[in-house]
């Protein structure tokens, strides 16, 4: 526990407040100790503190290049105490806190970087799970309003298929006496075959055409194209997009902190206390619920940019929807 520098008390840390803390300090980054000296004298150091997990590079090993272009050496026996983050993919260099004292190495300030990170990739995470329910629901409103035949016509094919009945009545209207025809009648027969393959496709019950659709499930664009094959395709493919919609909300949701077995409001996520185990015993890294969550976000945006030309009034009622890169 951190020892305050004046009165040397422990200070009071909660539980919860450490358990947070180690999720943070152990998945939240990766930590690299540049320490002056011989390998054999930082190994000795790296031996007295918890960080044996993380390389500790000495001067040996190069340190002092890595000081220098951090900007923080004062000269190859000695360099400035502080913490500094690297961003992973453009290596931009940012301050956390430059210095220390008797008893304090301000790892609060530390602290306080990993929770704003945390934090604001949950926000993120939490907003991004209520777009996957208006979204979903937006969806269902479709798929009912086309069942109840209140759809615009001018997307889905209305007409019904030709059945070889009809192509049989057709057929017979005009006497069979050229090699013409003959062929027209072979014409009509394939036409007839093919007809009835189609007339069985749309007979299928429900759930096997959407077992089927779901093969296209990676593929939006291929999938709101083949809905407008008629009004019960259109209806599969809506039931197809929620389906995956609720495979990407169970992944997410379990990542996000929760209070009750509830995911709360983005204004709640700084509370230490909250449930954050509930995926994980040790918790969802920080690096792991960013791709979640950008997992979700790229699915949400593929089905509201393909779905919107559904609605006449798609510019109007859409879900406006934009990703965090």
């Amino acid at each position: 526990m951190p020892c305050l520098p004046s009165t040397a008390k422990d200070t009071e840390t909660t539980l919860n407040e450490l358990k947070f803390f180690r999720l943070l300090l152990k998945h939240d980054a990766y930590f690299v100790v540049l320490c002056p000296g011989t390998n054999a004298q930082v190994g000795q150091i790296q031996k007295k503190t918890p960080f044996l997990d993380y390389p500790f590079i000495s001067t040996d090993g190069g340190a002092v290049e890595l000081v220098r272009i951090l900007k923080v050496h004062l000269s190859d026996a000695e360099f400035m105490p502080a913490m500094l983050q690297v961003t992973p993919h453009n290596l931009a260099v940012k301050s956390v806190y430059i210095g220390r004292g008797p008893g304090q190495y301000f790892h609060q300030y530390l602290l306080k970087r990993l929770t704003e990170a945390r934090c604001q990739q949950e926000i993120s995470g939490v907003n991004c799970l209520r777009d996957a329910n208006d979204i979903t629901n937006q969806l269902k409103r479709k798929s009912i309003k086309c069942q109840q035949g209140k759809m615009a016509s001018s997307w889905i094919n209305l007409t019904r298929p030709i059945t070889a009945q009809h192509s049989s009545i057709t057929s017979t209207k005009r006497p069979l006496n050229s090699d013409g025809d003959e062929a027209i009648t072979m014409s009509n027969h394939a036409t007839a075959e093919c007809n009835q393959s189609t007339s069985r496709l749309y007979d299928l019950p429900p759930e096997i055409l959407e077992t089927i659709l779901d093969c296209l499930s990676s593929d939006i664009p291929s999938l709101v194209k083949v809905s407008g094959t008629s009004r019960k395709f259109y209806v599969a493919v809506c039931n197809v997009l929620i389906s995956s919609i609720r495979h990407q909300i169970a992944f997410l949701k379990p990542g996000l902190p929760q209070q009750n077995g509830q995911v709360v409001w983005e204004t709640s996520v700084a509370d230490e206390s909250l449930d954050r185990w509930s995926d994980k015993l040790e918790g969802v890294p920080y690096h792991e619920l960013f791709r979640r969550v950008s997992d979700t976000e790229d699915l949400l945006a593929q089905i509201v940019k393909w779905t919107r030309h559904w609605s006449p009034r798609s510019n109007l009622n859409s879900i406006k929807f934009q990703t965090n890169k």
